[in-house]
């Protein structure tokens, strides 16, 4: 297996050029709509479409391993150069590049195995949206696809919605934040989950300002939750939800501390039982445990009682 990122950029180099620029393009993307749904027809799919996925799924990790971070680093770096190219008829930088993301979306409804090495063709077309996005400031219709993807029937496409998301906030924070604080308010608990991840990034929260704007993210998704009916809390969308909340929550104390920890003093202060755990959680293991505010919460709220 090739393990070069440069090898995997000069081969996915040629081979994508050659996907985007397939007469048959779109009509294979657009699919066939049946009674369950929109399929792919792969009668349109022809040599340049079959060569570029089966040179991901060749090179994908699967089923012996995690997805190869290399190949979908390379991966996202040549869909930015198409899409930044400005040799390129935007057919091909902007309309190819959409067409072969919701092509290989449409596996994300899929009923494959979880390690079945198909599984890359939807975790690139996530990768790919993030980035045609930051490349053409498509935020909103961006958001629109991912938080789409966040509710998928295979995991790995769930767990890298928010790479896609990161993506999106590096290059243009002000819009993207925008979209994850409204999907804080209109999502569910698969959309909750994707908006808290994408900014659990250290690096993101460098800046005060935006470790602020994740505090009112995090805060209005714990208001959600807490409304959030017993039976929906029990749902494998809520069980997500609660699984990745303390660390979550623990990346955000650890960026902003101050006001971090007075935003969590709020949400014990509500007296929900479930969500005294989880705060409790977050600040289980260092360098928060060692804080003389972690220790306060462990004495006041040691049993997890509301």
């Amino acid at each position: 297996m090739t393990d070069s990122n440069g090898q995997f950029r000069a081969d996915l180099r040629d081979l994508l050029d050659k996907a985007l620029h397939s007469g048959n393009l779109r009509t294979w993307s657009g699919g066939l709509l049946t009674a369950s749904g929109r399929v792919l027809d792969d009668r349109f799919k022809d040599d340049a479409i079959a060569a570029l996925e089966q040179y991901l799924i060749t090179n994908s990790g699967l089923p012996d391993d995690e997805i190869s971070d290399r190949l979908l680093n390379a991966f996202a770096a040549e869909v930015y150069r198409v899409c930044c190219d400005e040799d390129q008829s935007l057919r091909v930088s902007y309309n190819g590049v959409m067409w072969l993301m919701e092509a290989w979306r449409y596996l994300a409804q899929v009923n494959l195995a979880d390690d079945d090495p198909r599984v890359v063709l939807p975790v690139c077309a996530a990768i790919g949206t993030g980035v045609h996005a930051v490349a053409f400031q498509g935020v909103a219709e961006g958001a629109r696809i991912l938080m789409h993807l966040a509710s998928s029937a295979l995991r790995r496409v769930r767990d890298v919605i928010p790479r896609g998301f990161q993506q999106m906030l590096a290059e243009n924070w002000p819009p993207t934040i925008h979209e994850l604080q409204r999907y804080a308010h209109i999502g569910d608990a698969w959309q909750y989950a994707a908006a808290v991840l994408a900014v659990a990034e250290p690096l993101l929260l460098a800046d005060r300002a935006k470790a602020l704007d994740a505090l009112d993210l995090h805060h209005a998704i714990l208001s959600a939750w807490r409304r959030m009916p017993p039976a929906l809390r029990r749902t494998e969308s809520g069980q997500y939800l609660r699984r990745v909340l303390p660390g979550a929550i623990g990346v955000l104390l650890a960026a902003e501390r101050r006001s971090g920890f007075a935003a969590a003093q709020t949400w014990l202060a509500w007296g929900d039982a479930e969500i005294t755990r989880v705060v409790r959680e977050s600040v289980a293991s260092p360098p928060l445990a060692g804080y003389e505010e972690a220790a306060f919460i462990r004495q006041s709220f040691g049993n997890g009682r509301s």
